[in-house]
């Protein structure tokens, strides 16, 4: 048992070095890029605030989505993680944007809803399984359907 407790660790040690070094998460979910080119030619701004180990950026760029975005925050290269205020109004300044024309997008009720929620921000959840049937905030099972309500509604 010690034998495998000891190779596990080394393993989780392994794919930890790794994703510092090249940011695991590489997938693209289907109806990403259109959502994408949907909320600009809407004229909206966006940006990413991502609780990442400082590999956000690279990852935006490798997976071809980053030139979408006008600001990346990274909570490791700005010393501040979501759900804190702080991360969401640093957004805010440095788009220029005020709290009541501002929503955040995600996939975390704490970190996402909440934390946008704490900084005066609306917020929509993609919740693809319907796992947070309670959560208060718009649920959308992906960023398309989001994007599509969104400019509908604008």
């Amino acid at each position: 048992a010690e034998t495998e407790s000891g190779d596990l660790s080394a393993a989780a040690s392994h794919v930890w070095d790794e994703h510092l070094r090249d940011n695991l998460w590489t997938r693209v979910f289907p109806g990403v890029p259109e959502a994408l080119a949907l909320l600009q030619q809407a004229g909206l701004r966006l940006g990413v605030i991502s609780n990442a180990e400082g590999t956000i950026r690279a990852l935006l760029e490798r997976i071809g989505v980053l030139d979408a975005f006008e600001l990346v925050l990274d909570s490791a290269v700005v010393g501040v993680a979501k759900p804190d205020r702080r991360i969401f109004e640093l957004a805010l300044q440095s788009l220029e944007v005020s709290a009541d024309r501002a929503v955040m997008v995600g996939d975390s009720v704490a970190a996402d809803v909440q934390g946008a929620w704490g900084a005066g921000v609306a917020a929509a959840l993609i919740d693809p399984f319907d796992v947070h049937p309670h959560c208060a905030a718009p649920r959308f099972a992906d960023l398309l359907s989001f994007a599509r309500a969104l400019i509908s509604a604008k």
